[in-house]
């Protein structure tokens, strides 16, 4: 009986180093630094692929807003930016993903992508039918969308239910391009072609 004892006292001591590398390994993460702004963002290893964890929230001098142009929600939920502004607002060693690189990463979460990229917990995804798992480290947030109706008037939706994010590749025709969306209806990563005058959010991936 003491021999039994000595060993499940010893075999936590064991385990538990290889349980915290297991961790280490699958939270493979870091942070850095806009310089531009000294903004702090977090970025986190999918795959073979590393993302930032939040949504660009720099105020570029043009193309870009917060939501119903409220600064506010800019720290929480980023800035919506044009197609035009959002190719090319990335920080130094991060860039737009492609529409292949968002493939990329839907392929590697497989089933369920659009759940386990959203962001954990219900506080900011709401409605009946909202998924929120999140496990991925991604933390999509329902930011919403900056929409321009036929008589070239700005409107602002979505904001707690969907979330939006442009890729760099042009659609057809070219005054559209490639975006990929998060609905609290569902938990599927969507693909679809939008106007590039809209606003969504932008979520940079580091240069290769």
């Amino acid at each position: 009986m003491k021999h039994i004892l000595t060993l499940v006292m010893i075999f936590p001591l064991i385990w538990a180093p290889v349980r915290c590398q297991e961790n280490a390994v699958k939270r493979d993460t870091g942070y850095f630094v806009d310089s531009r702004d000294s903004q702090v963002y977090q970025w986190m290893k999918i795959g073979t692929q590393i993302w930032m964890s939040r949504n660009l929230n720099y105020a570029s001098t043009k193309g870009s807003s917060c939501y119903n142009n409220d600064s506010t929600q800019g720290k929480t939920f980023g800035r919506l930016y044009e197609w035009s502004t959002a190719v090319t607002v990335c920080p130094a060693g991060w860039h737009l993903p492609t529409h292949p690189e968002w493939t990329v990463l839907a392929d590697f979460l497989g089933d369920q992508a659009g759940e386990k990229l959203k962001e954990l917990g219900s506080e900011h995804w709401k409605g009946v039918d909202a998924v929120v798992r999140g496990d991925s480290g991604f933390n999509a947030l329902p930011a919403g969308f900056k929409g321009v109706d036929p008589n070239d008037r700005t409107f602002h939706g979505g904001t707690s239910q969907f979330a939006y994010f442009w890729s760099s590749t042009t659609a057809s025709p070219a005054r559209k391009a490639w975006a990929r969306f998060l609905t609290f209806q569902d938990d599927e990563l969507h693909r679809y072609e939008e106007w590039k005058e809209f606003g969504y959010s932008v979520r940079c991936i580091r240069n290769e």
